[in-house]
């Protein structure tokens, strides 16, 4: 099965979406608005029934899957990327 990943980056201060090596739309002024936009693109390939993830690189070359269809929540629902909480604030939340 085809498995698009969405890869958000960083490109000389401006933040873009590629998908196998090419890039996939326009220019965003910040990471949280590229990340919410791969997210949507990747929904409607999930839908479609592909496995999608939707993945970070940082300046250290390193990626980090953000959100992956059918894990995640759909993107309407997310106010902003999740957060990773580290496990005292994991702990604290839950009382």
């Amino acid at each position: 099965m085809h498995r698009p990943r969405y890869v958000v980056v960083n490109q000389e201060g401006d933040w873009q979406i590629k998908q196998a090596g090419r890039h996939f739309s326009g220019s965003y002024a910040s990471k949280t608005q590229a990340l919410c936009a791969a997210i949507e693109f990747a929904e409607k390939d999930g839908n479609e029934g592909h496995e999608v993830e939707v993945l970070v690189r940082h300046e250290d070359e390193r990626f980090v899957t953000e959100w992956v269809y059918g894990r995640d929540g759909h993107p309407d629902k997310l106010a902003r990327p999740r957060a990773r909480l580290t496990h005292a604030e994991d702990f604290n939340r839950r009382g």
